[in-house]
């Protein structure tokens, strides 16, 4: 256990979450990407969308 105040604790694991969701964000895009190349890929969308991923947008315009 570490001395620092609890603020400061709160604030290095808010940047570690946000890192972590950043990360995470990144390859989700790359996975519908991905499964955006192959034949039959229509039923990844489902997947995707199941999730809430923004396939569509993925294969379409590389954003997310």
């Amino acid at each position: 256990m570490t001395c620092e105040p609890v603020g400061v604790r709160n604030q290095q694991m808010e940047r570690e979450i946000a890192t972590l969701k950043a990360e995470r964000d990144e390859a989700r895009l790359e996975v519908c990407q991905l499964l955006a190349q192959f034949p039959g890929a229509g039923a990844s969308e489902g997947y995707a969308e199941e999730r809430g991923w923004k396939y569509l947008n993925a294969r379409n315009d590389g954003k997310s």
